[in-house]
């Protein structure tokens, strides 16, 4: 395992075991988003086999990428913990990846002649719609106060 390989496995479980940690709790949709990212980096890996265009530079990226969005979500639950009784933000961020990771899988799967029904590519475009709108409310409501 290469020095670069190596310090990002340890990032990313760092985060992974940072939140764990911080929130004493592992919900079941990080659980879901988590199964989500696997299916989405075999997808990924499956792909760029099919197409001839595996490349490790776009993997890394990709992988960086998962560890942003789990970092991101560490970083919700510690504004939920300051400024809700409730978890908002990582409720919110949580969708919003299991969104995109979503996505991404359809993306992957339909490039490789899968037949995806449009129900499913249509529900996550709403996921990701209704969060991205919740959002955009969220702040508003906040430059108000």
């Amino acid at each position: 395992m290469s020095y670069l390989q190596e310090l990002k496995a340890w990032l990313i479980a760092g985060v992974g075991t940072s939140y764990a940690f911080i929130t004493g709790h592992f919900d079941q949709t990080l659980q879901i988003l988590l199964a989500i990212m696997a299916v989405d980096l075999v997808s990924g890996i499956m792909r760029g086999l099919q197409k001839k265009e595996l490349k490790s530079s776009i993997m890394s990226l990709g992988i960086i990428k998962k560890g942003a969005i789990l970092l991101s979500i560490l970083f919700a639950y510690l504004l939920d913990l300051l400024l809700n009784d409730a978890p908002v933000f990582v409720t919110l961020m949580t969708w919003l990846a299991i969104g995109n990771e979503g996505l991404s899988i359809v993306e992957n799967l339909t490039a490789m002649g899968v037949k995806i029904p449009r129900v499913i590519s249509d529900s996550l475009l709403q996921i990701k719609k209704h969060v991205t709108n919740n959002q955009t409310e969220k702040e508003s409501k906040k430059k108000d106060i």
